[in-house]
């Protein structure tokens, strides 16, 4: 049975092994999880891992085998798109959003940062913002965590970590002038954070090695 099959639930227990029937009642509880909150990351990863688990019939005698059965990984992820995009169809999911976005940014940036800028626009308290820019930063895609952060930031009603992963674009993105006008706008929230100071400080050092390199 195929990933997507199973992904639907096409599953019999009539016959199953104590330790398959284990398996179908983790899957059961982690699917009624996800119905409740489409963002439980655990779960969805969770769930994932169990559907691309292969099963008894899939695993072929590797001296009679016809082809090279899919790996682990490529299973995982299959499945984990198959997952993402189902859930992603509820308007209050965000989780799965960023999820499809990971496995596309290496080849498809366009539709990565699309599903980041739907995931924000979902999610109103930052943690898809912080979570979106620190992902696209991974990436090496500076600029373009900068281009989403800064359009969606709102520091007076978003978390605090929204606003430094936004600093810390800036400062990899060695914009010492846009980082200067992030962390001023963070702090004016944040007075109290020592994390403000610390991004402060390592603007200073970025203006001081610029400013080394250009005499």
């Amino acid at each position: 049975m195929g990933i997507i099959d199973r992904l639907k639930g096409k599953h019999s227990d009539e016959s199953a092994e104590p330790a398959e029937s284990t398996t179908q009642a983790l899957e059961a509880e982690l699917r009624a999880r996800l119905e409740a909150d489409p963002n439980d990351r655990e779960a969805l990863i969770g769930l994932a891992e169990i559907l691309a688990a292969p099963q008894e019939e899939e695993i072929a005698d590797p001296l009679t085998a016809a082809h090279v059965p899919a790996s682990a990984a490529v299973n995982l992820q299959t499945a984990l798109w198959a997952l993402s995009e189902d859930y992603a169809g509820n308007p209050h999911a965000w989780v799965p959003l960023i999820e499809l976005a990971r496995i596309l940014v290496e080849d498809d940036e366009e539709g990565a940062i699309k599903r980041l800028t739907t995931a924000c626009d979902r999610e109103t308290t930052g943690k898809a913002l912080a979570q979106s820019v620190a992902m696209l930063r991974e990436n090496g895609l500076t600029n373009q965590a900068l281009s989403l952060g800064v359009a969606k930031w709102s520091p007076s009603s978003q978390c605090f970590e929204a606003g430094t992963q936004l600093v810390r674009a800036a400062l990899e993105a060695r914009d010492p002038n846009r980082a200067r006008e992030l962390v001023s706008r963070l702090g004016d929230v944040h007075p109290e954070e020592p994390e403000v100071a610390e991004l402060e400080s390592a603007i200073d050092d970025l203006e001081t090695e610029l400013t080394s390199g250009r005499d």
